[in-house]
Protein backbone atom coordinates (compact mmCIF):
# COMPACT_ATOMS: atom_id res chain seq x y z
CA UNK A 1 0.00 0.00 0.00
CA UNK A 2 2.75 2.12 0.81
CA UNK A 3 4.54 1.82 -2.78
CA UNK A 4 1.31 2.67 -4.42
CA UNK A 5 1.24 6.23 -2.14
CA UNK A 6 4.18 6.84 -2.84
CA UNK A 7 3.83 6.22 -6.82
CA UNK A 8 0.92 8.72 -6.88
CA UNK A 9 2.88 11.07 -5.33
CA UNK A 10 6.08 10.89 -7.70
CA UNK A 11 3.72 10.43 -10.69
CA UNK A 12 2.05 13.72 -9.95
CA UNK A 13 5.48 15.03 -9.41
CA UNK A 14 7.06 14.43 -12.37
CA UNK A 15 3.55 15.11 -14.64
CA UNK A 16 3.88 18.53 -13.29
CA UNK A 17 7.33 19.00 -14.25
CA UNK A 18 6.83 17.56 -17.66
CA UNK A 19 3.56 19.72 -18.09
CA UNK A 20 5.35 22.59 -17.23
CA UNK A 21 8.75 22.14 -19.16
CA UNK A 22 6.14 21.22 -22.37
CA UNK A 23 4.40 24.73 -21.88
CA UNK A 24 7.43 26.97 -20.74
CA UNK A 25 6.50 29.29 -23.78
CA UNK A 26 2.91 30.35 -22.47
CA UNK A 27 3.91 30.28 -18.88
CA UNK A 28 7.69 30.66 -17.28
CA UNK A 29 9.59 28.27 -15.23
CA UNK A 30 9.83 29.53 -11.42
CA UNK A 31 13.01 27.97 -10.25
CA UNK A 32 11.71 28.29 -6.48
CA UNK A 33 8.36 26.26 -7.44
CA UNK A 34 10.76 23.42 -8.63
CA UNK A 35 13.09 23.28 -5.76
CA UNK A 36 10.30 22.79 -3.35
CA UNK A 37 8.89 20.09 -5.42
CA UNK A 38 12.28 18.79 -5.88
CA UNK A 39 12.44 18.68 -1.90
CA UNK A 40 9.03 17.39 -1.77
CA UNK A 41 9.75 14.49 -4.07
CA UNK A 42 13.26 13.66 -2.18
CA UNK A 43 10.95 13.29 1.18
CA UNK A 44 8.67 11.02 -0.53
CA UNK A 45 11.54 8.76 -1.44
CA UNK A 46 13.38 9.04 2.11
CA UNK A 47 10.49 8.28 4.00
CA UNK A 48 9.67 5.41 1.93
CA UNK A 49 13.04 3.87 2.24
CA UNK A 50 12.95 4.81 5.95
CA UNK A 51 9.60 2.63 6.52
CA UNK A 52 11.59 -0.25 4.68
CA UNK A 53 14.29 -0.35 6.84
CA UNK A 54 12.29 -0.43 10.05
CA UNK A 55 10.58 -3.63 8.41
CA UNK A 56 11.39 -5.88 11.29
CA UNK A 57 9.44 -3.96 13.77
CA UNK A 58 6.26 -5.66 15.57
CA UNK A 59 4.19 -2.99 14.03
CA UNK A 60 0.25 -1.93 15.31
CA UNK A 61 -1.82 -0.18 13.66
CA UNK A 62 -0.90 2.71 15.48
CA UNK A 63 2.61 2.95 13.90
CA UNK A 64 1.15 1.93 10.49
CA UNK A 65 -1.76 4.86 10.79
CA UNK A 66 1.00 7.40 11.72
CA UNK A 67 3.43 6.32 8.56
CA UNK A 68 0.75 6.34 6.20
CA UNK A 69 -0.49 9.43 7.27
CA UNK A 70 3.00 11.26 7.19
CA UNK A 71 3.17 9.69 3.78
CA UNK A 72 -0.18 10.77 2.47
CA UNK A 73 0.91 14.45 3.97
CA UNK A 74 3.72 13.89 1.39
CA UNK A 75 1.60 13.52 -1.35
CA UNK A 76 -0.79 15.70 -0.68
CA UNK A 77 2.02 18.23 -0.70
CA UNK A 78 3.12 17.02 -4.57
CA UNK A 79 -0.74 17.45 -5.65
CA UNK A 80 -0.89 21.14 -4.37
CA UNK A 81 2.18 21.83 -5.50
CA UNK A 82 1.95 21.62 -9.03
CA UNK A 83 -0.39 23.82 -10.55
CA UNK A 84 -3.16 22.04 -12.48
CA UNK A 85 -3.00 21.90 -16.36
CA UNK A 86 -6.13 24.76 -16.60
CA UNK A 87 -4.39 27.27 -14.47
CA UNK A 88 -4.84 30.83 -15.31
CA UNK A 89 -2.16 32.42 -13.27
CA UNK A 90 1.16 32.59 -13.77
CA UNK A 91 3.50 29.61 -11.54
CA UNK A 92 4.84 31.70 -9.43
CA UNK A 93 1.53 33.55 -8.45
CA UNK A 94 0.14 30.11 -8.15
CA UNK A 95 3.31 28.85 -5.87
CA UNK A 96 2.43 32.13 -3.99
CA UNK A 97 -0.95 31.09 -3.53
CA UNK A 98 -0.63 27.39 -2.13
CA UNK A 99 2.82 27.91 -0.50
CA UNK A 100 0.76 27.90 3.00
CA UNK A 101 -1.11 24.72 2.56
CA UNK A 102 2.18 22.88 1.34
CA UNK A 103 4.63 23.82 4.15
CA UNK A 104 2.05 22.62 6.74
CA UNK A 105 1.13 19.87 5.47
CA UNK A 106 4.85 19.40 5.63
CA UNK A 107 4.64 20.00 9.18
CA UNK A 108 2.66 17.21 9.86
CA UNK A 109 4.95 15.33 8.37
CA UNK A 110 7.30 15.99 10.80
CA UNK A 111 4.89 16.19 13.50
CA UNK A 112 3.75 12.76 12.92
CA UNK A 113 7.75 11.48 12.98
CA UNK A 114 7.79 12.73 16.53
CA UNK A 115 4.80 11.13 17.14
CA UNK A 116 6.20 7.95 15.79
CA UNK A 117 9.78 8.08 18.06
CA UNK A 118 7.85 9.00 21.15
CA UNK A 119 5.24 6.26 21.31
CA UNK A 120 8.54 3.56 20.35
CA UNK A 121 10.45 4.34 23.79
Amino acid sequence: MLAFVTAFGVSRLLSGWVYQFNHRSQTPIYPLQLVASGLILIALLQNTWAIWMIRDVVWTFGHFLLLMLAQLALVGASALIQPPPDHSTSIRDYYFETRHAVFWSLVRVGHHRRNLGDRSK
